[in-house]
């Protein structure tokens, strides 16, 4: 069983003079700083409080309810004493912080300190430790799952923290990774998150603190309906930059509408080839990036393939090593030990306005993650015999080599996402046939490098439920990714992009159909009509064709619309009508 044993007095003193030197020139009365310590407790009358991972802080005698942290307000707290409020009480969050960087961090507005952690364990026969559950574990079992996996950063999570997330309920808000568990190396120092939504902002930060980093973890938040068109602001909204003591959030959806967005420094380190950038599915934010900031990335790093070289050399499975992409989610699960948040309410959220905390939390932790994760890998290569090269940067194109200095046969590279358990055990092998030669591979269009990243992307975020009888396939997503999002290209465009010789039309326009009906995605309506009665004039009179009900649909919700119209301005008209007739009147008396 494990005690935590805390001090109520220095929890309460810590509390409350870490949220007054948050707050700044904010007043908070002791009621309430107690209120958020801890809800319902009345900490100055117990001596000993006992932390329960289920319940939160338990007292001895009767507890009204579970002990928990009330949401904070975080709207005015600042770590840098010349930040301050820039307008009175009722003006917007982000006139507060226009034009400098601030840190919100949940564990610094309520702290805990933890005075002494005991572990009791009872000795089996065979010479095992037994854990409360019964299951026989190893020493070293124990050592591995109660205490965080080496890094070679200087700040790294504490055995308490790791431990306290590890015994948190499944699911829970303290049983997931995040980068606020990281302590520096006197144990003090925590990792500073710098939120700019401004060039200047942007541009002083970088400056100061990242400007000379060698190794950036890097991430982008868009808006998920954006398309090409609607500018940077929907299509590259947040830009996350990550070392190992410091994050920063450039919030490039408010920033000011008139003057650049791609701040000089920004491009500068984002360019630069001796500045590593690491991230998952990191070809895709690039090509973003370059796309609507006129920015090219280089030094961009996928740790999908270290990863797998790491993974497969320790295990001796060379022939598993391959480019094919593996989620974050998956990554820090294995080499974090801690699962990563994702649920869908925070990564579809808005992200065109000022973020809310758990906005600030889940972006901040992916760019933290990608640099805590490729230090412990790299960290891990190097301890190989015989060490692999490094994987190459990704815009190099160059494939991964082996501890011996071969090379993967290209047959084996793609940007493609790994398959499931579940979806390999679908996958039936084929007997192999004798074939002729292929063609040369024609290199795939950026356009459709872009859908096939949103549709890896797509899916592990809208993943079809078990009791699911049909689900749209990748190659219908990939085609309605291309027709909604390129409305500048034709039905014919989008075929010839899909495959070489081009798809049938009949075939793509289906595919979009059974997209936006299967998974209810959005389109434009009127584009939509106009695909459909372009297939419903190419079949015979009489036939049926994929989609003739949802054309039947659309039209009878056009008509609809037009007769309200046609209603409205008949309304409108009765008047102005009836006010010509009175003056042709007045003049006929004149």
């Amino acid at each position: 069983m494990l005690h935590f044993r805390l001090s109520a007095s220095s929890s309460m003193n810590s509390s409350s003079s870490t949220v007054r030197r948050l707050v700044g020139s904010r007043s908070l009365s002791t009621t309430t700083t107690a209120r958020y310590a801890a809800r319902g407790g009345r900490m100055n009358e117990r001596s000993q409080q006992v932390w329960d991972a289920t319940k939160g802080i338990v007292f001895s005698g009767e507890v009204k309810g579970n002990v928990g942290y009330a949401p904070m307000p975080v709207r005015g707290y600042a770590t840098s004493p010349e930040v301050r409020p820039a307008e009175a009480e009722g003006t917007e969050a982000r006139a507060a912080v226009e034009n400098e960087s601030f840190e919100r961090k949940v564990e610094e507005m309520v702290e805990v300190v933890v005075e002494k952690v005991e572990t009791v364990v009872v000795k089996t026969g065979e010479g095992q430790e037994k854990t409360e559950s019964g299951e026989g574990k190893t020493e070293e079992d124990i050592h591995t799952v109660l205490t965080p996996p080496y890094t070679p950063l200087d700040f790294k999570i504490p055995d308490d923290i790791f431990l306290a997330a590890k015994k948190a309920p499944e699911g829970s808000s303290k049983s997931y990774w995040n980068y606020q568990m990281y302590r520096g190396p006197t144990g003090k120092e925590k990792v500073k998150v710098h939120y700019c939504v401004s060039p200047d902002t942007t541009e002083r930060v970088i400056q100061r603190y990242f400007l000379n980093e060698p190794i950036l973890g890097f991430d982008l938040e868009w808006a998920s309906d954006a398309l090409p068109f609607q500018g940077a602001r929907r299509n590259v909204s947040l830009i996350q930059i990550a070392s190992p003591t410091r994050i920063a959030l450039f919030h490039v959806a408010l920033y000011p509408k008139r003057g650049p967005i791609a701040s000089p420094l920004l491009k500068k380190i984002l360019e630069d080839p001796n500045v590593t950038k690491v991230g998952v599915w990191i070809v895709g934010d690039a090509n973003r990036v370059q796309k609507h900031l006129n920015i090219i990335p280089r030094g961009i790093f996928e740790l999908s393939h270290l990863y797998k070289l790491v993974k497969y050399c320790e295990s001796g499975e060379h022939s598993l090593i391959n480019k094919k992409l593996v989620s974050l989610g998956k990554q820090a699960e294995q080499v974090l030990k801690l699962p990563l948040y994702k649920e869908l309410d925070v990564r579809a959220s808005d992200w065109s306005k000022s973020l809310k905390l758990d906005q600030i939390i889940y972006s901040a932790s992916d760019a933290y993650a990608g640099v805590q994760i490729y230090s412990m890998l790299n960290h891990q290569r190097l301890q190989l015999d015989p060490c692999p090269p490094l994987p190459h940067h990704a815009e190099l194109k160059l494939p991964i080599e082996l501890p011996d200095h071969t090379v993967l046969p290209a047959a084996t590279e793609g940007d493609e996402i790994e398959m499931t358990p579940a979806e390999a055990a679908e996958t039936v092998p084929k007997p192999k046939k004798t074939r002729a030669p292929p063609a040369p591979k024609r290199e795939k269009h950026p356009l459709v490098s872009e859908a096939d990243i949103w549709v890896s992307q797509y899916r592990i975020s809208h993943p079809p439920s078990e009791d699911a009888a049909t689900y749209a396939k990748p190659s219908e997503l990939r085609a309605y990714y291309l027709w909604h999002h390129n409305p500048d290209l034709d039905i014919e465009a989008v075929c010839a992009l899909l495959r070489d010789p081009p798809f049938q039309i009949p075939t793509v326009i289906s595919y979009i159909v059974r997209s936006i009906k299967i998974e209810d995605l959005l389109h434009d309506k009127e584009r939509l009509l106009k695909l459909l009665e372009a297939r419903q004039q190419s079949v015979p009179p009489g036939d049926r064709f994929v989609g003739q009900g949802l054309l039947k649909k659309l039209k009878g919700e056009e008509g609809a619309a037009l007769a309200e119209k046609r209603r409205e301005d008949i309304i409108q008209d009765e008047p102005i009508q009836e006010e010509t007739v009175q003056e042709e009147a007045a003049r006929r008396d004149d």
